[in-house]
């Protein structure tokens, strides 16, 4: 699927506000979601890998929709959900496989876990940035490699028309 080969690059987020997001500059998205005009991100803000900020809930057989809000410099790690509803304060950080509950907020500066995620003390989030920037690296060598023989002059594409 074309949204997972692009996952984590400004390719999405643009892919993303052209479907109707609101977001912000420096985003690193690697979440799911359907209704992306539901969707509002600040500036610096991290979703991770397999989170779900889909905007809708199934409620007695009426499909409700609401906002789901990130704003400036907050975390959603791997494995997160944000219900409709919910959001998620300034520099707030959502550990990993937690969940926010419809019209709950993850207070500024705070950390929550569990489900449903409650107020986490003494939680030292994994360094996840060298592993990130070698995947991102192994990520750029592959597409200059496959690439490649497309740009030499003596190989080139256009030498065989």
């Amino acid at each position: 699927e074309l949204l997972n080969m692009i996952a984590g690059t400004w390719l999405v987020t643009a892919f993303m506000r052209c479907m109707g997001s609101q977001v912000g500059t420096n985003v690193c998205f690697f979440g799911r979601g359907f209704e992306y005009d539901l969707l509002q991100i600040g500036d610096q803000v991290c979703i991770g890998r397999d989170c779900d900020v889909t905007a809708h809930t199934v409620e007695n057989m009426v499909m409700k929709m609401e906002v789901v809000r990130f704003e400036k410099g907050c975390s959603c790690m791997d494995g997160s959900s944000v219900m409709p509803g919910a959001g998620m304060e300034p520099r707030s950080t959502l550990i990993e496989h937690s969940q926010v509950l419809k019209g709950e907020t993850v207070p500024e500066d705070s950390c929550f876990g569990g489900l449903p995620a409650k107020p986490v003390t003494g939680y030292t989030a994994p360094n996840l940035l060298p592993a990130a920037l070698g995947r991102a690296r192994a990520e750029v060598t592959a597409m200059e490699e496959s690439v490649a023989p497309l740009l030499s002059v003596n190989g080139s594409w256009m030498s065989r028309w």
